[in-house]
């Protein structure tokens, strides 16, 4: 069979690409073919389009399709209309996969610009009191605007394909709430690569991980104001970067707590592993809702417990008092009540480091994705070409 995947971006940029280059290796291992369609501007990274079969930058899209001649056309991040429309009119089966917010937030990221709230409306004209709809740019004159009209297109176009695959019943909710026929949506739980516990590291009952990109929606803030709060002798290791590392290092410092915060920047998977069998827990205060957050299974996987807002797809894996702790979202005072329940009770800890990996080995082994991906594809490819 002969999958043509369509992403923007052609270099390992972020989780999505990860996603794909792990997705196009297994279905390799059962006897799938993979060919890539990809942005003009979005860069060629061979670590990401070796994987490929082969793999053309878009030109003249509905052309392109009809030389490949794939069996399915699995879409991931395209926001170009015309190359929407030329893949909406191929008359071969079409999959989407939501990764982000971006078609369904003009601020693309689910939290207000105005108070920083987490928002759960479906877009329309109160969008543009949020006034994320503003953005920053390059160019001349330096902003840019989407527009409701512009996103209320590109909508009706994804909303013509034959399915929708998400990783979290949270984004199924969001894109039905956004006229997407619930019938074609699939949710497939993202999932952690299993890895072997590194017997000679020893956990630190102390000292709690973040790991994400330092930007607002992160709720960093929200975690460093938490940590100075707690009654506890926490320690916290931040790994990441992002246009807020520099705020952040100074508000740790204004806060006083510079002492007990390292900023380690960005770290290997190999790195975050052992950081994540280091910790008492891992926390996770993001204020926008995360589509699944895979950050919990990949530390549940190590037994690890995780403190994490109540928003968006990670309600898939954190089971209060089971897997963890839920806080609310942009409040310090509950995050730091969790933060010491956590470090000062000892049983506690164990039971949802307990919890937490049960939970991962039950849910989130890559097996249960890629069976589930398999079916769909193949599924999608019995329906033939409709021309």
């Amino acid at each position: 069979m002969h999958i043509l995947w369509i992403n923007e971006v052609a270099t390992m940029t972020g989780g999505c690409e990860r996603y794909i280059v792990e997705s196009v290796n297994h279905l390799r291992t059962v006897g799938f073919r993979s060919s890539l369609l990809y942005a003009v501007d979005g860069g060629c990274d061979p670590e990401f389009t070796g994987v490929f079969d082969a793999a053309f930058p878009m030109v003249d899209v509905a052309a392109q399709i009809e030389a490949l001649a794939p069996d399915v056309i699995y879409v991931h991040r395209l926001s170009n209309l015309e190359a929407l429309q030329a893949v909406a009119g191929s008359g071969v089966p079409v999959a989407r996969f939501f990764h982000d917010h971006k078609l369904f937030c003009l601020r693309e990221h689910k939290y207000t610009a105005v108070g920083q709230h987490t928002c759960t409306q479906r877009i329309g004209l109160g969008c543009y009191a949020c006034l994320g709809f503003v953005s920053k740019t390059a160019g001349f004159p330096g902003i840019g605007v989407r527009t409701l009209t512009r996103l209320e297109r590109e909508q009706r176009i994804n909303r013509t394909f034959d399915a929708f695959v998400v990783a979290s019943e949270y984004m199924r909710g969001e894109i039905v709430q956004h006229g997407f026929e619930a019938s074609r949506v699939h949710v497939n739980q993202l999932y952690a690569e299993p890895m072997e516990a590194d017997a000679s590291i020893e956990r630190d009952p102390n000292l709690l991980a973040f790991a994400g990109q330092l930007t607002t929606g992160k709720g960093v803030d929200t975690l460093l104001t938490a940590l100075k709060m707690s009654k506890s002798n926490a320690k916290l290791i931040i790994g990441g970067t992002g246009k807020f590392a520099e705020a952040y290092m100074q508000m740790a410092e204004r806060l006083g707590i510079s002492d007990r915060v390292t900023f380690a920047g960005r770290l290997s998977s190999e790195q975050l592993a052992t950081l994540y069998q280091r910790a008492a827990c891992v926390v996770v205060p993001s204020r926008a809702p995360e589509t699944f957050g895979l950050i919990g299974p990949e530390a549940m996987r190590f037994g690890t417990p995780v403190i994490a807002t109540k928003v968006g797809g990670m309600n898939e894996w954190l089971i209060e008092e089971q897997t963890g702790l839920a806080v609310p979202v942009n409040s310090p005072q509950h995050l730091s009540d969790a933060i010491d329940r956590m470090l000062l009770e000892p049983g506690l800890r164990q039971k949802l480091g307990a919890g937490a990996v049960a939970k991962y080995q039950a849910e989130f082994r890559p097996e249960r994705h890629r069976r589930r991906l398999v079916n769909l594809l193949c599924e999608l490819a019995s329906k033939g070409i409709n021309k």
